[in-house]
């Protein structure tokens, strides 16, 4: 009988707990929040009340993303999320969707992020939630407008603001007006920008939002930044950085200390850039590194794939009886991996000599170039030695032109290093030639174009194989084994692309293609060619081979293959791609030009379409003329 007397005030306690650190949060004190919020949910599940658990891990996971705890939030996130689906929740189901969106914004898995958003605003709308529909309407604008879509953007900005105008929600209020300066800023109303900042700080400091008004501060800062008045820029950044700082708010110290980094070496204060440099990168590594994106997708996978999971662990069990077929798969991986931990130690290695360099010097560097110098040095030195390994194994564009005469390669990865691959091997009369792209950019996708290039030649030289079918087969078998990928830890996005091509010089030719495109011009007209629609990878259910096709070649055929990255490159008047129609169009129309003048022609045409805005993506673009 006590035990029931007390159970409903220990009830009240809870919400006590959730008020006292909802409290905390507003105004700014993250760790008494986490502390209230971590009471909470040990006393709710002490007490049963699971239908209540969902909402305090959400509450939990916000403080920690704030922080720039990301794993921390992932993981809380995704217990509100199988909870509230547990207890049939759909009001808070759709708060957990919409945080998790956050996170998949955060880390750039836009696609991810737009799925969570719309699944998150349905939900709202059917149990009649407006202020999560407010919500849900800002958040899938937030995202248009990272991809581009301004005035997409604008209108759902609108469509929340009028729902809290409504309801009489003056912090979401000044969300959307914070939100809109950002699109008029990007769209170059730089006043107009001023004004709806200027706007939503006000509302936020009248109502001591202090994560909202350090968002305000830095907004304005780049503002001022961009028209030259770097006096209100630091004025604007440093009060930023100091309330972000106050607060604990990881991605508004990384944004401030960008922008006082910029605004001190215009003012050749460069001491002070060098300090703010470090804080920027130390709070960027934070919020933004390889290992958060895996914990993303580890969660999300094993959140929709359980069952799926099991039956492959079963599969593979059946094959453990392969043994001698391991064995020359085990010295491939021992290959691989024993680069890349050498890669790893000697890029360790500079890392470590660079940082020592830089406290050495720190009180004599007094000009900018040092400054620069000590800013990209650290990173391109240590670089150039994947590169280095890579070229090794690779095949060079000599060998290349050595076997086609009448040809060119386009081939400018993003971050000197590249997950996009051509490849050459020639077999008696038959010449085989590819164009692959990895998953991944830079060292990860350095990394994967030397396991394909491996695995290409040893299909033909081990195996024995001729088709180019069968030899995506087996590169496909042995990279998911060699990589170990399964439903548990791979996605989509772990998938290879590529053209495989098979010439026997006398002018037939065979081809597979796994999700790129070979295209041929004969006398300035495109014909059209197959791809399969799906990459190398790890696949559910049983893996489909990819198909076989022959084609007869004339001579004065060109033969064009190419990764993503030139069609994906944003740039234009608008900030659009340059798209794969355009692509296709511009080398059908300088097909009849020489080969080297077809390769100065790309590489203007994708400078001029990208202008200012930052290569998105490693670019290979491939063409040769059968003679």
């Amino acid at each position: 009988a006590e035990g029931d007397e007390l159970l409903p005030i220990l009830v009240y306690k809870t919400w006590a707990l959730n008020n006292i650190g909802y409290a905390y949060k507003k105004k700014g004190n993250f760790l008494k929040a986490l502390g209230y919020y971590k009471e909470c949910l040990s006393l709710k599940e002490d007490l049963g009340l699971k239908a209540r658990l969902p909402v305090t891990l959400i509450n939990i996971g916000a403080i920690y993303y704030d922080q720039g705890s990301i794993e921390k939030a992932i993981e809380f996130y995704h217990r509100a999320l199988s909870m509230s689906e547990e207890v049939g929740n759909k009001k808070i189901l759709s708060y957990a969707l919409n945080n998790l969106g956050g996170v998949y914004e955060g880390q750039r898995e836009y696609e991810k992020a737009m799925g969570n958003y719309m699944r998150s605003l349905e939900l709202h709308k059917e149990v009649n939630n407006h202020s999560g529909v407010a919500t849900a309407y800002n958040n899938i604008a937030t995202l248009q407008r990272r991809q581009g879509n301004y005035e997409e953007a604008l209108q759902g900005f609108q469509k929340s603001l009028k729902i809290r105008e409504e309801n009489g929600e003056r912090r979401g209020i000044a969300i959307c007006l914070n939100n809109m300066g950002v699109v008029f800023d990007l769209q170059g109303q730089t006043d107009k920008a001023i004004e709806y900042f200027e706007w939503s700080l006000a509302m936020r400091q009248s109502l001591g939002y202090k994560k909202g008004v350090a968002v305000c501060l830095k907004n304005l800062g780049n503002i001022y930044m961009a028209k030259n008045e770097l006096g209100k820029a630091v004025d604007y950044g440093s009060r930023a950085f100091k309330l972000s700082k106050d607060i604990g708010y990881t991605a508004e110290i990384c944004n401030a200390s960008r922008l006082l980094k910029q605004a001190y070496i215009k003012l050749g204060a460069f001491s002070l850039a060098l300090d703010y440099h470090k804080v920027y990168m130390s709070m960027r590594d934070s919020l933004y590194n390889a290992k958060t994106q895996k914990a993303a997708i580890r969660q999300q996978f094993q959140y929709e794939h359980d069952k799926e999971l099991f039956e492959l662990e079963l599969e593979e069990e059946k094959q453990q009886d392969l043994e001698t077929k391991e064995a020359e798969k085990t010295r491939l991986i021992i290959y691989v991996v024993a680069i890349g931990l050498a890669l790893a130690l000697v890029f360790l290695v500079i890392l470590v000599n660079r940082l020592m360099m830089i406290q050495r010097q720190r009180n004599v560097i007094r000009g900018h170039k040092e400054v620069v110098a000590l800013q990209n040095k650290d990173i391109v030195d240590s670089i150039h030695y994947a590169k280095r390994i890579q070229n090794s194994v690779l095949p060079s564009q000599k060998q290349f032109r050595d076997v086609f005469p009448d040809s060119f390669i386009l081939y400018n990865p993003k971050d000197i290093i590249s997950g996009d691959f051509y490849w050459l091997y020639e077999a008696g009369d038959t010449v085989y030639f590819s164009v692959s792209d990895c998953p991944g950019r830079g060292v990860p996708g350095a990394f994967m174009s030397i396991i394909g290039s491996s695995l290409l030649n040893d299909a033909i030289s081990s195996k024995g194989l001729s088709q180019p079918s069968e030899i995506l087969d087996e590169v496909k078998n042995e990279y998911v084994r060699a990589l170990e990928l399964s439903a548990e830890n791979t996605l989509s996005g772990d998938d290879m692309k590529a053209v495989l091509c098979a010439w026997d010089k006398n002018g037939a030719m065979q081809y597979a293609a796994a999700n790129m495109s070979l295209l041929i011009i004969r006398d300035g007209q495109v014909i059209e060619t197959h791809s399969d629609n799906r990459g190398i990878g790890f696949s559910l259910g049983p893996p489909l081979p990819f198909t076989n096709h022959s084609i007869s070649l004339k001579k004065g055929d060109t033969l064009y293959m190419y990764s993503d990255g030139y069609q994906n490159q944003f740039g234009g008047e608008k900030g659009k791609k340059f798209r794969v129609k355009k692509l296709r169009s511009l080398l059908a129309g300088n097909s009849g030009e020489p080969m080297e003048k077809q390769q100065h022609i790309l590489e203007a045409t994708i400078e001029n379409w990208r202008g200012s805005t930052e290569q998105v993506d490693d670019i290979l673009v491939m063409g040769l003329k059968l003679n």
